[in-house]
């Protein structure tokens, strides 16, 4: 569930960069549009025309791996819309970013939400006019959020950070600051403010804890990552949805796949069937649970998603060797003598 990894250089991009820049967001966040004439930019932000979009076609059809969040692609030109958000910030250099038929200028320090229905690069594969350029991207994968640093480096495209959070939370915070920008309304430049300080706080602290799944850097000439694998989907999937019911069939449904190919793809690559490996991971919840909080042994019951305490204790006491209470005494005391 949790990588050794502590992703120090985000960790140390998300306190040293983001969250100082975040204090005065109002000036340095742009609202990416359909049209060039409708953005309200920054003094320090411009806008170029670029030449109309060619011939599009919808991604409605396509077995991608990502089919379901993309919406249009424009492939002459590397475009193409989501059904997702997604936030855009520069870290160093200066970003030329195509947004359909327009460049957009940004440089170190700024940033730009691109909300669903809004072209924009598609893939790893970005093509920045620029020379040099690091950006920090996020933006929901399910319910989570996918956190990760592109480098560019004349005409090459690095990974050097890619992870995805196990906290659901940001992807609600993300859309909120979405439909801020476009409300316009009393405050809502303090509000979105506020929504981008949260997600940093609660960002950085779900990194100090490790609790996100670590992707293997890409290179724009390497294989795509594990991400596209149904299995790790299955897998990330269950993280976000642990404390609800889980069933195999919707599990198989959210990656698209069958209920005989989930199980035996399942049983390959995790030596476990499905239901082992999801009361293996309520388990050792319910032990982080028990360590860390001071809830009653029903709460947690029910919490990561048990609905007969009985049963719950039983099985406890036989993977764990001690009943949930006994387990809770043996944490505390080898903590206080810590």
């Amino acid at each position: 569930m949790r990588k050794d990894s502590n992703s120090v250089p985000l960790l140390a991009l998300v306190q040293e960069k983001l969250i100082p820049w975040t204090q005065h967001c109002e000036d340095r966040l742009v609202l990416a549009c359909l049209k060039q004439s409708a953005l309200r930019l920054p003094e320090a932000v411009s806008a170029t025309a670029a030449k109309p979009l060619g011939k599009k076609r919808s991604a409605r059809r396509r077995k991608a791996y990502n089919h379901h969040i993309v919406m249009e692609q424009w492939p002459q030109e590397g475009q193409e819309t989501l059904r997702i958000p997604m936030l855009w910030w520069v870290i160093a250099g200066e970003l030329q970013l195509r947004l359909g038929a327009y460049y957009l200028n940004l440089k170190p320090g700024y940033a730009v939400l691109i909300p669903p229905g809004v072209p924009h690069p598609s893939g790893v594969q970005y093509d920045f006019p620029n020379k040099y350029c690091d950006v920090f991207i996020i933006s929901p994968r399910g319910r989570q959020m996918q956190c990760w640093v592109t480098e560019h480096r004349n005409g090459k495209v690095q990974q050097t950070e890619n992870v995805n959070v196990l906290n659901t939370m940001l992807a609600d915070d993300l859309d909120r600051v979405v439909e801020e920008m476009f409300s316009g309304g009393i405050n809502s430049a303090a509000i979105t403010c506020n929504l981008l300080s949260t997600i940093w706080l609660t960002l950085e602290r779900e990194l100090r804890q490790k609790r996100f799944v670590e992707i293997l850097p890409s290179v724009s000439n390497a294989p795509k990552p594990a991400l596209h694998d149904p299995i790790f989907l299955a897998k990330q999937y269950i993280q976000a949805h642990l404390h609800q019911e889980l069933t195999l069939q919707n599990v198989a449904q959210a990656v698209h796949l069958s209920r005989t190919q989930f199980i035996v793809l399942f049983r390959q690559q995790t030596g476990q069937s499905f239901v082992e490996y999801l009361t293996e991971l309520r388990l050792e919840w319910a032990c982080q649970l028990l360590r860390e909080t001071g809830w009653t042994v029903h709460h947690i019951c029910t919490f990561i998603g048990f609905k007969a305490p009985a049963y719950f204790h039983r099985l406890f006491r036989r993977k764990v060797g001690m009943t949930p209470m006994q387990y809770r005494q043996t944490a505390n005391s080898q903590q206080d003598r810590k």
